[in-house]
C-alpha cells in the first residue's frame, strides 16, 4: 500500500507544468506589452518636442525594460536569490511533506497495529487545526513568526513520536491533538512570513513560490514515506518525518537568531 500511496502523488505533476506555463506567459505578455509602449514612446518622439521626448522617452524605457525584467521567470529568479525566500519555502516543503506522508501512510500504520478509527484520527486534528486558525487572529498577529514556526515543527515531531509508540485508543487521541495543536500554526505563520519578509515587487512572486512548494512537498511526503516505510517498516515514514521537523526547528532558529521576524521590516 505505501508504494502506491507514493505513486498517487505523481498526480501533482501537471499542476507543476501548469505553473510554469503561466509563468512562461506572464513573462511573454509582459514583454509584448513592454515593446509596444517603446513604440509608442516613438511615435511620440518623432512628433513632440524633441528633448522632453528624449527624456520621457528614455525614463519609459526603463520602466519598460524593468517591468519586462521584473515579471515571469526572471523575477521568479531574482526572489530566489535573497536566502530568506529560499529557506522559508524549504520550510514550507518541510510543512506538507510531513503532511502528506502522514495522511497516506497513517491508515498502514493502523491497521498494522490493530488501530481501528483512522477517520477519527484525522477528524480531531484537523478540527483543532480549525479552531486554532480561526480563534488565533491574534496569536498570529502579535507572536514573532519564526517562534510560531518553531511550535510548529516542535509538537509536530513530539507528535511523530507519540504516533510511533502508539499502541492504544487513548493515545491515538492524544497524539491527534498534539499534531493538531502544532500542525494549526504552520501555514498561517509562514505564509505571513513570507509576505512580510517579501519586497512588494515580489509579494506575488513569493505567494505562487509557496504553492508552488506546497505541491513539491505533497509530491515528496508519500514517496520519501513509501522508500522509508520500505526500508524500515510501516512506522519508518515517522522516522523520516521526525528528521524532517528537527530540520525545520533548526531552520525556525536560524530565521530568529538572524532578526528575521518580518516585524516592521527591521529584517531589511
Amino acid at each position: 500500500p505505501a508504494q502506491g500511496y507514493a505513486l498517487m502523488s505523481l498526480a501533482l505533476v501537471p499542476a507543476a507544468g501548469v505553473n510554469l506555463a503561466l509563468l512562461l506567459q506572464s513573462r511573454a505578455l509582459s514583454a509584448k506589452a513592454a515593446q509596444g509602449e517603446g513604440r509608442t514612446q516613438a511615435a511620440d518622439g518623432t512628433q513632440g518636442v524633441a528633448a522632453d521626448a528624449g527624456e520621457g522617452t528614455g525614463g519609459s524605457q526603463e520602466k519598460g525594460g524593468g517591468s519586462g525584467r521584473g515579471t515571469g521567470l526572471a523575477l521568479m529568479a531574482s526572489s530566489l536569490r535573497d536566502a530568506r525566500t529560499v529557506l522559508l519555502l524549504l520550510l514550507n516543503v518541510v510543512y506538507y511533506l510531513n503532511f502528506s506522508a502522514l495522511f497516506y501512510l497513517s491508515k498502514s500504520l493502523f491497521a498494522s497495529r490493530g488501530l481501528g478509527g483512522v477517520g477519527v484520527f484525522f477528524s480531531i486534528q484537523t478540527a483543532l487545526m480549525l479552531v486554532i486558525r480561526m480563534l488565533g487572529s491574534r496569536l498570529f498577529d502579535e507572536v514573532k513568526k519564526p517562534l510560531l514556526i518553531l511550535w510548529c515543527y516542535g509538537l509536530t515531531a513530539l507528535g511523530f513520536g507519540m504516533l510511533w509508540a502508539t499502541h492504544g485508543q487513548g493515545m491515538m487521541a492524544a497524539t491527534a491533538l498534539v499534531l493538531g495543536l502544532g500542525m494549526g500554526v504552520g501555514p498561517p505563520s509562514l505564509n505571513a512570513l513570507m509576505y512580510a519578509l517579501s519586497k512588494p515587487a515580489v509579494k506575488a512572486v513569493n505567494s505562487n513560490l509557496m504553492v508552488m512548494a506546497l505541491q513539491t512537498g505533497s509530491f515528496l511526503g508519500p514517496i520519501l514515506g513509501g522508500l522509508a516505510v520500505g526500508f524500515l517498516g510501516v512506522a519508518g515514514f515517522l522516522g523520516v518525518g521526525l528528521l524532517a521537523n528537527v530540520g525545520g526547528m533548526w531552520l525556525a532558529l536560524y530565521f530568529l537568531r538572524r532578526g528575521w521576524t518580518g516585524e516592521l521590516r527591521r529584517d531589511e
